[in-house]
């Protein structure tokens, strides 16, 4: 009984050490490879420190350790990576700044090295250079102060669960972010506009009330995913390539630039309650492509403040059906609508109730009114080809109606 009284109090006291060493491992791992004006590379020994401005020899940081730059010692020259990261986390202060060229600089862009967080990454300092590479980050992203962000040719790949993506309303820290599958990613609540550049939305990409997130200048905007909240979803000058998942958010604001193929929808349903369809270049167009579109709320068509025109282009023939409010509204500049050989219905609205129809005196498509319960109110003439009136009540509202 003793023997094995021993041996038992051997093994705690084994699996109490390991337990120990296993969490010892996990550190801190500050950066002290440069001082100002200078540069040095990530992937030796010699640029790291176990404490703030320390003395260097720690190892590399690897998947147990947190990284900070933080300027401490004076140590606040760039940092070359030049080699694949995989840590906890990656934290760079504002102490972490400088008056040099490469001072408060984080660079991935001259090695193209991947990237892997399964923590946060929050940066506040001078310049990061992400490189034509991958960063796959599975806690928060805040990169909303630090002062340039280059995004390269890099992806970021969010693949937590109830994280937040912060940015700035900046033009040129825009980063390609996918929200990857399975996790739901909020918007954070610390930058009111969130600029970013192609978005793939696979996962829940949440936006909250207050908050605006802007994709411009978008080759690519995939949502198979969700994008939900109370916020504002703007597309500027790019087009929706996959839509198979859903777009259901306070308002949708597509603003379109002068480039046909970069001011379409892809045929799908569209769930927000405020759809806006508008200008961002004085001149611009709007593209239907073939197929069937729903949009379950309230459609404006329009001329952005101080724009010329916006011409609806639906020589491809598309279906389009509204179940809310829809408008041309022509008071800023004119709406020109090119119809095709499809039809516009004005659909079943679940509030039923009264929704209000403004053409604008456009000559549109066959118009087919099919709304059981709900009024269809006419606030402007319209003239079409056909008038089809299956289910629901269309008030001419004292306005004309004109069948060619």
């Amino acid at each position: 009984m003793k023997h094995i009284a021993r041996n038992l109090i051997f093994l705690i006291i084994v699996f109490v050490f390991l337990g120990f060493a296993s969490f010892a491992s996990a550190a801190a791992r500050y950066w002290v490879g440069a001082s100002t004006g200078a540069t040095a590379n990530w992937n030796t020994t010699a640029s790291w420190s176990a404490t703030s401005g320390g003395a260097s020899g720690a190892t590399v940081p690897g998947a147990s350790d947190d990284v900070i730059f933080d300027g401490g010692g004076g140590f606040v020259g760039g940092v070359v990576i030049d080699a694949a990261v995989n840590v906890i986390s990656i934290t760079a202060t504002s102490g972490y700044t400088g008056a040099g060229t490469n001072d408060g600089r984080i660079d991935n862009d001259t090695n193209d090295q991947t990237i892997a967080v399964s923590g946060d990454v929050t940066l506040y300092n001078k310049r990061v250079s992400m490189g034509t590479a991958t960063w796959t980050v599975s806690g928060n992203w805040d990169s909303a102060d630090v002062t340039t962000l280059n995004h390269n040719s890099s992806n970021l790949i969010m693949n937590g669960t109830g994280k937040t993506f912060t940015a700035a309303d900046i033009y040129n820290n825009r980063v390609n972010l996918t929200i990857a599958n399975g996790v739901n990613i909020q918007v954070g609540a610390a930058a009111s506009i969130a600029n970013i550049r192609n978005l793939d939305v696979i996962g829940t990409l949440t936006i909250p009330t207050g908050i605006t997130l802007t994709s411009i200048d978008a080759s690519s905007i995939s949502v198979s995913g969700a994008v939900t909240g109370v916020g504002t979803f703007k597309a500027i000058r790019g087009s929706i390539s996959v839509m198979s998942g859903t777009i259901d958010v306070a308002t949708f604001d597509h603003m379109l630039g002068t480039a046909a193929n970069n001011n379409s929808l892809v045929p799908a349903q569209y769930d927000s309650a405020t759809v806006l369809i508008r200008t961002y270049n004085s001149v611009a167009e709007f593209n239907f492509l073939n197929g069937n579109y729903i949009f379950t709320g309230n459609v404006t068509f329009t001329v952005y403040a101080d724009h010329t025109s916006l011409t609806v282009d639906n020589s491809a023939n598309p279906n389009l059906e509204f179940r809310g409010n829809v408008t041309i509204d022509q008071t800023n500049g004119i709406v020109n609508w090119t119809k095709g050989t499809g039809t516009i219905t004005l659909g079943d609205n679940p509030s039923n109730g009264t929704q209000t129809i403004n053409f604008a005196g456009k000559s549109i498509e066959d118009l087919v009114v099919n709304a059981p319960g709900d009024t269809k109110q006419l606030t402007a003439n319209v003239t079409t080809d056909t008038l089809t009136e299956t289910a629901g009540t269309l008030n001419r509202n004292g306005y004309t109606i004109t069948i060619l």
